[in-house]
């Protein structure tokens, strides 16, 4: 019987933990959404295509906000990005 019991006290933690999950995310997406919607009534550039990618940004949480269509991609533009700045720097000690 304990073991039941444990399983269901279990069970109810990991749905208690996952209802939390989506709230968050819902609440992300609105708050995305109300962004996105600000901007075109302000006049500002909305994204359509990631920077890092030739994809286009389909994903909810990111289209209209961001310049990247991920996570990983936004990551993996900064670690190019600060290498090109390395290999600019050690270029203009030889140049001046």
């Amino acid at each position: 019987m304990i073991g039941v019991k444990m399983a269901d006290d279990i069970d109810a933690a990991n749905d208690t933990a996952q209802g939390t999950i989506d709230a968050q995310v819902a609440a992300r997406r609105q708050l995305v959404e109300v962004q996105r919607k600000a901007k075109e009534a302000a006049g500002q550039a909305t994204f359509t295509h990631c920077l890092n990618c030739p994809d286009e940004i389909t994903d909810p949480v990111f289209k209209g906000v961001s310049r990247f269509c991920s996570v990983e991609c936004a990551e993996d533009y900064e670690k190019r990005y600060q290498t090109r700045s390395k290999q600019n720097s050690k270029i203009g000690q030889y140049i001046n």
